[in-house]
């Protein structure tokens, strides 16, 4: 029972840090494109420059040292869903960091969709502290490195689709999941190792979820480089990371039963992502306002010219 509750505890101390870490990061990524623009000699006026690099690098710290709370969470022999059905609660944070700080404009289906997704992980939560415990030492490790495998495949082409689509929605979306699917995997293959540190393949497994850990940081800072908003990009991270390891354990865990809360929790999950408005076309002048600013004002084209009324010479 008081090991049930150090592990939420530590699961809303994970997410909570993670969350801040990635607000931290989305913050202070544009600190690459003033290199970048100092490297051509091109001027770029971005508020608060001198803030960013030290903003970008607590976040980064931040990002870096969470999974020590993913290593204590796996002592207390608690499996990792436990742990990532409390993912959504960092949601709170994020949500105030982009309004309050990043000056995001978050709209009220945005929102509703982050508050079901809350909702869809407190319910696998729940469950979570009601299922059994099962034989983790019987999984399959070479089908677990499979399991990752096709999902980077599928990831690989996911993000292909959406930076195709040019649309920083569909890129927060694509990045969001590929990050935080390899993120989900992430806590598996570290209770896979820990399970078995007096063995070199303990080890090699145990440390090979670094290098996945390091797959989920890449594609978030990827994702943010090509300015996919964090009240978007996180969302979609969120989701994948608690319905990734749901597949992987009914897949690969033995014994592991899909029980109707299972299939209600991942639904809200997904209904809540889908509701951000995932994969569809935005128009034109959106993305070109960029996050947080407001559609560039159209006017009407001339007929005979086809061009603005704006750059129309004037008639003599």
């Amino acid at each position: 029972m008081w090991a049930t509750f150090i592990v939420i505890l530590i699961g809303i101390a994970d997410t909570v840090q993670l969350h801040l870490a990635k607000s931290m990061q989305r913050q202070g990524i544009e600190i690459f494109d003033q290199i970048r623009a100092k490297l051509k000699k091109e001027h770029l006026d971005i508020e608060g420059k001198v803030k960013k690099p030290v903003i970008y690098l607590i976040g980064l710290v931040l990002n870096n040292i969470e999974p020590a709370w993913l290593v204590l969470a796996n002592m207390f022999g608690s499996y990792p869903a436990l742990v990532t059905s409390m993912f959504g609660v960092g949601l709170v944070v994020l949500m105030v960091y982009s309004v309050k700080v990043l000056h995001e404009d978050v709209s009220r289906r945005e929102a509703t969709g982050a508050a079901i997704i809350i909702s869809g992980t407190l319910v696998l939560g729940l469950e979570a502290y009601f299922r059994p415990d099962y034989p983790e030492e019987r999984i399959d490790k070479g089908a677990a490195y499979m399991f990752t495998i096709v999902f980077a495949a599928f990831a690989a082409a996911l993000m292909f689709i959406a930076t195709r689509t040019k649309s920083s929605r569909n890129v927060a979306i694509a990045f969001g999941i590929t990050a935080g699917g390899f993120g989900g995997q992430d806590i598996i293959f570290k209770m896979l190792g820990q399970q078995d540190l007096s063995s070199i393949v303990g080890w090699l497994v145990f440390l090979s979820s670094f290098a996945i850990a390091f797959l989920a940081f890449l594609f978030t800072q990827l994702g943010f480089a090509r300015k996919a908003p964090a009240s978007l990009l996180v969302p979609a991270y969120d989701a994948s990371y608690i319905i990734v390891p749901l597949l992987f354990q009914a897949l690969l865990l033995p014994g592991f039963e899909i029980w109707w809360s299972t299939v209600a929790g991942a639904a809200l999950v997904i209904a809540g992502i889908a509701l951000m408005k995932g994969f569809t076309r935005e128009r034109a002048q959106v993305d070109a306002a960029g996050e947080g600013g407001r559609p560039c004002d159209r006017l009407p084209l001339d007929p005979a010219t086809r061009t603005s009324s704006r750059h129309r010479a004037p008639i003599s």
